[in-house]
Order: C-alpha cells, then structure tokens, then sequence
C-alpha cells in the first residue's frame, strides 16, 4: 500500500504519463488533466547527491542537487540547496548519474504513413526512443500532416515519445523520380506539397517558404539538384521567413559542391561521407586521396569559421557498397570525420538508421563514434546533448543542464563518461518535468514510475 500511495502521491503531483500506445484510453477530463498539470507546474523537486555531466564540456561534478519546479531548472547546487521551500519534495539519488536528455537529428518517421501498420510501428519507435533517453529528434523529410500530429502529440505528452522537430524538403526535378517523395505526399500532386517541394526557376520562394511555416516546420532541407545560385535564393528566402536551412552536404547530381553548399549560408549539412562525391574517380583508391581531392582543410576551415554542423550519421555511411579498388564511404567517413573534430567543427550526432528493437540507430551511433572514430563517451554527451539542441534552434532553452533550461535529463544507474552504452539504459527520463520509467517504456520489466524505486531514496 505504501508504494501505490507513493505512485499516487506522484501522479497527482509530478504528473506522470501513461506509458503505453494507446493514448487514448480512459483518459482524465480535460478539467481534470488541466488541475494535475497545473499542480505539476507548482511543485518542487530535490533530486540529491548526482553526479552531474551538463552537456558542455565542463568536467563531471559529484554530490549534486538539482532543483526542479515544475518543467524548470529551479537551480543546480554544489551540496544540497540553502533555500529550499519547506513543501519540497527530496529524493536521494547517490550512485546515480544526470545527463540532459538525447537528440537524434536525422530521423525519418512518416515517409510512408498509409503503409500498413504504421501507426502501431510509429507510437512503439516513438516510445522506444524515448525509453532509450531520446527526448529531441529532427525529421529530415516526410508527411507534415502526420509529423505536425505526432509533434502536438508528444509536445503535450499525449504520445510518450521526444519532441519532434521536421523539415521540409525542396530540390530540382529530380526530386519527382524519388518514390518517398510520392509516398509522402499521397493526395497531392508530386512536387507541389509544401513539405515536398520541386523547385524551379519561377517559384516564387517567398510564397514557398511562407506555406512551409504553416506546415508546422521548422526548417528547410535542401536534398538535391539545383543550382548554385538557385541553392543560395533557397536559403535567403527560408532565413527571412525564420527558418533554419539543413541541406546535404553535396546537393547531388554534383552541380553544388560541399564547399559551395558551405559557402551559400546552410545551417547544417548531413552525411559526413557525401564529399566523397565531389572526388574523381582517380582520387577514390584511398582516403587521403579523396580528402586532398575535396581540400579538405579548405572545406573543414569553412565549416568551422562559419559554425556550420555536421550532422555526421557515421553509422549510415559504413557499410556502403564501393567499386573494387576505391575506398569505402564508411573509412572515408571515418578519416574526414576525424579531421573535422581535429579543425574544431562543430558535430551533432544524427543516425538515419532505424537500429533494431532492442537499440535505436543513434546508440549504434554514438558507440560507432567511440569505437572507430576515437570519441570519448564525454564527447559523445556534449554532441548529443548542447550542440544536437542547435541544430534545432532549441539550445537557449535545452541541452544542457543549467539554471532556466527545461527540466529534461536521464537519471543513469552507470557513468555513461566511462561507457557510452549507459546512455541507452536510463533509469528514469525527465522531459520537461514530466517523469517516464525508462525501464518500461522500453518494456524491460514492472516499474511503478515512482522516485522511490531508487535504492536508498528519501524524502524529507
């Protein structure tokens, strides 16, 4: 009895989601629901004697308290908090460990959502994903009518699942020979959805940009053939209507190169491997060929003059098929990658890989930056926590684990700076003050939700 009244004491005041699917299941008024959020949003929480890793690169720091009032940061003390309230709720946390909460930028959830089954498999990826630390991802081409619904739904907690954050993507004629693009766009002529766009010499740019704002969208992705100057009249007309500019590092066929899509003013370029495309085909036997071939410190110098991401998905590049006697996409990857931290670029961590049941593709991403491409796992934190949150534009209010960021961490039971593989298994998720149970939302177990199932926790 003492455990339910614990669970209910938490549900009425910290709010805690249903963790399954099926969102629609007896759910409380909207009254009701609007008082216990109301609540949740008034509450204060101590959670003591962390070790916190803050999403920077400032050193771990031991015997923490993180002051939580509702979806804030209230503070972060050395010790515990000198002016706590006196209706504070305590909980003691020794042995564990806080990081903010995980991004993957480069997903695809609703290329095609008439496909059978696909509501099912997108609340189960969802949920996964969330009950592996992903609080944050960016959708990097796919139906805005359904990524602006699943967005509402996990915005507001209806869905477990991260906040989504989607592109909308343009590019030349080509892009009406890509299947996805009809898939994605069912019910609209291929190429004009504006989620979906082929561009052309007379599109007005502006009305284009304007009908991306209303799909929910917060960016442009920039896929394939246009021009140069038509690449750079793109991106002026998305930035005047606020909206950040992600593109493929090559716009293929190769009528922009990486530099030049660099040069035009992009965000953030994906796929650390495409340069390779911009070498011919003499300069594909080795990787320090094809890096000479693309001037490589010429291209890394720009991207970190400019603070331009990279968005690296190393573990989408290995694995590529090459021609006999050139150089595999996933080695050079590997090598330009390396040379890209070496220059002081800044590097998020996408996947655009769908992983399996048991790991999403950006665990497999961030144990593939430690293992080939030399990372330290606190690296790997501060990419997929403060630089992935600029990629989307969020990092003035998450990311990183300071005073006024949203209340969204991991709560680890193993130091995830000594193994990178800790991050997959978060005992507890914070988003926005709202708890889940890591443990079963990815369906490992019973779990009551509860503060209290913490070995040794306490309340004052």
């Amino acid at each position: 009895m003492q455990v339910l009244r614990s669970l209910l004491s938490l549900l009425a005041a910290f709010s805690l989601l249903p963790l399954v699917a099926t969102a629609q299941d007896s759910r409380p008024s909207d009254r009701t629901a609007s008082t216990a959020r109301a609540a949740a949003d008034a509450q204060v929480w101590i959670l003591t004697n962390l070790t916190l890793l803050d999403g920077t690169d400032a050193p771990a720091r031991a015997g923490v308290s993180v002051v939580l009032e509702g979806k804030t940061i209230r503070s972060i003390t050395d010790g515990p908090p000198g002016d706590a309230p006196p209706d504070a709720q305590w909980v003691d946390l020794s042995g564990h460990f806080a990081v903010p909460g995980l991004h993957d930028v480069h997903t695809h959830l609703a290329t095609s959502p008439s496909a059978a089954g696909y509501t099912e498999r997108v609340q189960k990826q969802l949920r996964h994903l969330l009950g592996r630390g992903v609080t944050a991802v960016r959708d990097m081409a796919g139906d805005a009518r359904v990524l602006a619904y699943l967005a509402r739904q996990t915005g507001l907690g209806d869905l477990p699942g991260p906040d989504i954050h989607f592109a909308a993507v343009v590019g030349g004629s080509r892009l009406l020979g890509d299947p996805r693009l009809r898939d994605c766009s069912l019910g609209v002529p291929p190429g004009t959805a504006p989620w979906a766009h082929c561009i052309r010499e007379e599109t007005d740019l502006s009305a284009l940009m304007h009908e991306i704002r209303g799909t929910g969208a917060s960016g442009v992705k920039i896929y394939a053939d246009l021009s140069p100057e038509l690449l750079r009249r793109t991106i002026d007309a998305a930035k005047e209507r606020g909206l950040m500019v992600w593109a493929h590092w090559v716009v293929t066929p190769r009528r922009t190169g990486a530099l030049e899509v660099v040069r035009a003013g992009v965000d953030v370029v994906s796929h650390v491997h495409l340069p390779l495309l911009d070498t011919a085909p003499d300069d594909r036997v080795s990787s320090a060929r094809a890096l000479s071939g693309i001037q490589a410190d010429a291209l890394l110098e720009e991207l970190a003059t400019r603070g331009t991401i990279l968005d690296a998905t190393l573990i989408a590049a290995q694995g590529l098929p090459s021609r006999p006697g050139w150089v595999e996409p996933g080695v050079f990857a590997i090598d330009l990658l390396r040379a890209a931290r070496a220059a002081g670029v800044l590097i998020a961590t996408g996947s655009d890989h769908k992983g399996d049941d048991q790991v999403p593709g950006i665990h497999l991403e961030y144990r593939a930056l430690v293992r080939d491409a030399d990372w330290t796992p606190a690296q790997v934190i501060e990419a997929a926590t403060s630089v992935s949150a600029r990629v989307l534009g969020t990092a003035a209010r998450s990311g990183s684990l300071r005073e006024g960021m949203e209340a969204t961490l991991l709560v680890l039971d193993r130091d995830p700076s000594k193994d990178v593989t800790a991050l997959a298994e978060p005992r507890f998720v914070l988003k926005r003050g709202r708890l889940y149970s890591g443990e079963e939302l990815r369906g490992e177990g019973p779990s009551d939700g509860s503060l209290d199932a913490f070995p040794g926790a306490q309340r004052r």
